[in-house]
């Protein structure tokens, strides 16, 4: 259910002279509609966990510690290879029986093509009237 406010961590008095205790609250239409108690706090080892990467990461950017992994990806490369042959994208994917959304990926840098993807493109890189007429013929 979505409330117009949420109150965290109030102090609840019910005025029945008991001590207060922490609570949440919600209001919904200038009504309370819900008082419950405290929402636990994060697990401390997953905190603690969170920390501790985003201090890796502060010395990756300083230059402090090497990253654990890089990506190196040559996006022109791909895109080259499938433009000198006057393909779409759509096109090139087909003959190259992958994914549109994985050429992209490819063109626009966020993933690298690996293993015999990569010798694939290699390959058409090279020869491409052979490779891609090859290709054809399923």
């Amino acid at each position: 259910m979505k409330y117009d406010t949420l109150i965290r961590n109030a102090m609840v008095i019910d005025g029945s002279n008991t001590p207060g205790y922490p609570a949440d609250g919600a209001i919904l239409n200038s009504r309370i509609e819900r008082i419950g108690e405290r929402v636990e706090m994060m697990e401390k080892n997953l905190f603690n966990r969170l920390v501790e990467s985003m201090t890796q990461m502060d010395e990756n950017d300083r230059g402090e510690r090497p990253p654990s992994r890089e990506f190196h990806v040559d996006a022109v490369k791909v895109k080259m290879i499938r433009k000198a042959k006057g393909l779409s994208q759509a096109r090139f994917a087909k003959a190259i029986d992958v994914a549109l959304g994985t050429l992209q990926n490819w063109e626009q840098g966020r993933r690298e093509p690996e293993g015999p993807a990569r010798a694939l493109l290699r390959a058409i890189h090279n020869d491409p009237g052979h490779v891609l007429a090859a290709l054809e013929q399923r």
